[in-house]
C-alpha cells in the first residue's frame, strides 16, 4: 500500500518533501520512502525540530502537572511493575530529564542521558544525571535503556536496537514508547516521522532484533474527550493542582491519559513496550 506523505507546513518540509509512505502487507511495517539522507536529518533535528513542534529547550523545566512529567511517571511505573530491581537507567533523547528524575525518585541509583539539545543537556547535568554525547561514549552497562518517541525518527532501527543491547547488563531491559499508527488515516500530518508502528510491527522489529517481549500495551486517548466526562476530569485536575504540588496517584489514573491503558492494543494513542535480550 502506498499513500502520500503529509509533510506539514512548507517552511518545515526540508528533507520530508516529496516522500510517500509504503506499507508491507506481510510484516505490517510502514515507512517513509525514500528515506532522507542522514546529514539532512541531522540538520533538521538540530535546527528545526523543536520549532516545528512548538518547543524550545529554554532554561525552565516543566512542573509535575505538565504532560512530560505525567508521561514520565507513567513510563517508569510501566517499567518497574514487572521488574524487581533497577539499579541503573540510561534514557536516550532524554529532553529535560523528567523520566530520569522520576526513576531516581523510585530509588534508581545511577542515571544517565543522551540528549543533543544544549539547554536540556545543561538541565540534565544540573539535576545530577550523567550526560553522554552518544551511545558509544558510555562504557558502562545499564539495567534499563529507554527511548521515548525516538524510534520513529530513525533510518536504521535494527542497528540501533543491536547497539543498545550491547549496553545492557545481563538482566537488562529496553523500554520504548512510540505513536500508535494503527489509524494512519486519522493523522493530519506525518512530519517528521520516518517509521510508523502498529503493535504487530513494533513487536516484530524487536523480536527480529534478538529481543524477547516482556510487556506491550496501548495507552492514551487518540482524541481529546468532550462532554461532561472531560469537564469533570478537567475540573478535578484544576482543583487538585491548587491543593497538591505533586499529583496524587488517584488523580494521575483518573485524569491523565498517560495512565489510561486499553485491552484493545490498537485503541490508544501510544504503544509502550518492554523487552529483554533473548
Amino acid at each position: 500500500m502506498v499513500r502520500p506523505y503529509r509533510s506539514g507546513t512548507a517552511p518545515s518540509q526540508g528533507p520530508f518533501s516529496g516522500l510517500s509512505i509504503r506499507s508491507c502487507e506481510q510484516c505490517h511495517a510502514a515507512f517513509a520512502c525514500p528515506l532522507p539522507q542522514e546529514n539532512e536529518l541531522e540538520v533538521f533535528y538540530a535546527e528545526s525540530y523543536r520549532e516545528e513542534r512548538g518547543q524550545s529547550g529554554g532554561d525552565s523545566r516543566p512542573n509535575a502537572w505538565d504532560g512530560g512529567s505525567v508521561r514520565a511517571r507513567a513510563q517508569v511505573e510501566f517499567v518497574l511493575e514487572p521488574l524487581r530491581f533497577v539499579g541503573s537507567w540510561l534514557d536516550i533523547g532524554a529532553g529535560h530529564g523528567l523520566l530520569l528524575d522520576e526513576a531516581r525518585r523510585q530509588q534508581v541509583a545511577r542515571t544517565g542521558a543522551i540528549e543533543p539539545d544544549v539547554h536540556c543537556g545543561r538541565q540534565i547535568q544540573d539535576a545530577g544525571h550523567h550526560l553522554y554525547a552518544s551511545l558509544f561514549e558510555t562504557k558502562t552497562s545499564w539495567d534499563v535503556v529507554s527511548f521515548s518517541h525516538v524510534l520513529e525518527h530513525l533510518t536504521r532501527p535494527r542497528q540501533f536496537l543491536k547497539d543498545i543491547q550491547r549496553l545492557l547488563t545481563e538482566q537488562g531491559h529496553v523500554f520504548c514508547e512510540v505513536p500508535n499508527e494503527t489509524h494512519l488515516s486519522e493523522s493530519p500530518r506525518d512530519l517528521p516521522h520516518l517509521l510508523f508502528f502498529t503493535q504487530a510491527s513494533l513487536i516484530r522489529l524487536f523480536q527480529e532484533s534478538g529481543m524477547t517481549i516482556v510487556a506491550v500495551s496501548s495507552c492514551g486517548r487518540r482524541a481529546p474527550e468532550t462532554g461532561w466526562r472531560n469537564i469533570m476530569r478537567e475540573g478535578a485536575r484544576r482543583a487538585s493542582q491548587k491543593l497538591f504540588k505533586q499529583p496524587p496517584r488517584w488523580i494521575d489514573r483518573r485524569v491523565h491519559p498517560h495512565f489510561h491503558y486499553h485491552e484493545d492494543r490498537s485503541a490508544g494513542a501510544w504503544l509502550r513496550l518492554l523487552a529483554r535480550k533473548a
